[in-house]
């Protein structure tokens, strides 16, 4: 079974690759650095940018997916720390 990837994760960490990339040239360009130290800083801050981004939308839809499930069980909204049995 192949699986692909999930749209609302793709879309904008690619978005933010290819931001943080143009962003990484211009500032390294306007810093006065040579056009191989402009490319390689560009391509560092867009795969550092879209690594932060995707991990911030997978999260964000984890946490979408398990409010929906609870939801359909009828059980209460999850909230935060609610992974840790409480100890009575």
């Amino acid at each position: 079974m192949r699986r692909y990837p999930n749209p609302w994760v793709f879309g904008p960490a690619t978005v933010g690759l290819i931001i943080a990339t143009w962003l990484g040239y211009f500032i390294a360009k306007l810093s006065g650095s040579g056009p191989g130290a402009a490319f390689a800083f560009a391509v560092v801050a867009g795969l550092v940018a879209a690594i932060g981004v995707a991990v911030v939308a997978v999260l964000a839809i984890r946490s979408f997916d398990e409010w929906k499930t609870a939801q359909e069980q009828g059980l209460p909204a999850p909230e935060a720390g609610c992974e840790v049995p409480p100890t009575d």
